[in-house]
């Protein structure tokens, strides 16, 4: 084992945390702020899609009364995706999500965790 330099160890004394807590403490971030992103679509593709009733087996079209406390209207989203697309849309986000398991092990082992979270969580971010 190494010995520390003279100037690590005074500027180590200034710190009332050790770094293993605070590596540990953001790595729960990136793990967090991942799986946030994870269900971020799931929520969002609610208010993308143009709201529509749902009619009943007898013909009936399901309405829901308008309610007196609401102010504001809204029909939903601009886009008018059949339920089937949107769950291609989201399907293939977690096939996709799946399928970079193994990419993303393979990259760890050769470049390290720090640099292939750090990389999975930007290139989820900027395809979401």
């Amino acid at each position: 084992m190494t010995q520390q330099p003279e100037w690590g160890i005074r500027f180590s004394r200034f710190f009332l945390v050790p770094q293993r807590v605070i590596l540990s403490i953001m790595g729960f971030f990136a793990i967090l702020n991942a799986y946030t992103m994870r269900i971020c679509l799931s929520v969002a593709i609610t208010e993308l899609v143009v709201k529509k009733n749902h009619t009943d087996d007898d013909g009936s079209t399901a309405v829901c009364v308008a309610d007196d406390l609401d102010t504001e209207s809204s029909s939903g989203g601009e886009y008018e995706w059949s339920e089937e697309l949107q769950g291609y849309i989201l399907s293939s986000f977690y096939i996709g999500y799946i399928l970079t398991h193994i990419p993303g092990g393979l990259l760890a082992g050769k470049f390290g965790g720090k640099w292939t979270l750090s990389l999975g969580i930007l290139s989820t971010a900027f395809f979401t």
